[in-house]
C-alpha cells in the first residue's frame, strides 16, 4: 500500500517487484520441475488473500529465498534465488567462513547462489565451492556510456579519463551504477558477477567479461514490460551460460 500513498506510484519499486517475477519465471521454467517444492506453491505463498482482496508478500528489505535443483548436467547443482539477501560487512577471513563482505554491508536486489548439490550451503562457503551472481533493478538511469567507442590509443584513453573526471566533479557521473556492480562483485566474497537490469530500449550493453569465460564479469540487461518475452530469453540464455560454465569442472 505504501507504493501508492498520496496518489503517487513508486514506479521504481514496482519495477523491482516486476523484475523479480521475470527472473522467477525464467528460473522456474528451466529448473522448476527438478525442485523439491513446486514453483506454483511458492507463488501461492507470495500472493495471499487479505481484507482488501489480494496482498503481495514480497516486501523490499525482507529476504525471500527459492531453491532449485539442476540435475541434468555433468554434475548436480543447487541454485538458490534470493530477493533482497543481505551480505554483512567487515567479515574477517576465515572467521565465519568469510561469508559476506570484507568491507561494507550490501543488499543486492536479487542474488543467485550456486553450489554442488553434494554439499550443504555452509560447507560450500567454507570450501570455496559456491558462486554468487547479483542483479540490481535500476528504473531511472542513463546507459549511454555503454555505447562509448573503445579507446584505440593512449591519447583516447586520456581523453576518456579526463571527461569522466569532469563529469564526476559536476555531479553528472553516469557510471555510478556500474561501479556499484563492481563493488558487489569485488567486496562480497565468492561473487562471480553483478549485473544491472533496466528498462532500456535496446540490449546494447553486453556483459563485460573479466577474462575469457562468462564469469567473472559485470554488465547490464534491458528488461522492459513491453518486451518481456525477449528480455526473459536474454536473461535465460545468460543464466544457462553461467550454469554451463559452473558445471564444467575444468573451468577456471
Amino acid at each position: 500500500d505504501d507504493l501508492f500513498s498520496g496518489g503517487k506510484k513508486d514506479i521504481a519499486s514496482l519495477y523491482e517487484y516486476w523484475v523479480f517475477f521475470v527472473l522467477f519465471k525464467t528460473l522456474s521454467e528451466k529448473y522448476g520441475e527438478h525442485s523439491k517444492k513446486s514453483p506454483k506453491d511458492w507463488i501461492e505463498g507470495l500472493i495471499v488473500s487479505d481484507s482488501k482482496g489480494l496482498g503481495l508478500m514480497l516486501q523490499e528489505g525482507k529476504t525471500k529465498a527459492f531453491e532449485f535443483e539442476y540435475t541434468q548436467g555433468k554434475r548436480p547443482l543447487t541454485i538458490k534465488f534470493y530477493y533482497n539477501r543481505s551480505f554483512p560487512g567487515n567479515r574477517k577471513y576465515p572467521a565465519n567462513k568469510g561469508f559476506g563482505s570484507y568491507s561494507k554491508s550490501f543488499r543486492p536486489d536479487y542474488t543467485l547462489s550456486i553450489w554442488p548439490s553434494s554439499l550443504k550451503q555452509d560447507e560450500a562457503e567454507e570450501k570455496e565451492s559456491i558462486v554468487h551472481i547479483h542483479f540490481d533493478a535500476k528504473y531511472k538511469v542513463d546507459y549511454s556510456f555503454f555505447k562509448e567507442d573503445q579507446p584505440q590509443n593512449d591519447d583516447e584513453v586520456t581523453e576518456i579519463i579526463e571527461r569522466v573526471e569532469k563529469e564526476e566533479r559536476q555531479g553528472i557521473y553516469k557510471n555510478v551504477d556500474l561501479y556499484k556492480m563492481h563493488a558487489y562483485k569485488d567486496a562480497i566474497r565468492r561473487s562471480g558477477g553483478a549485473y544491472i537490469l533496466y528498462p532500456g530500449t535496446s540490449s546494447e550493453a553486453p556483459p563485460y567479461r573479466g577474462f575469457h569465460e562468462i564469469i567473472p564479469g559485470v554488465g547490464a540487461f534491458s528488461v522492459r514490460p513491453n518486451n518481456e518475452t525477449e528480455a526473459s530469453t536474454t536473461i535465460k540464455n545468460f543464466i544457462n551460460e553461467v550454469i554451463e560454465n559452473l558445471e564444467n569442472v575444468l573451468s577456471q
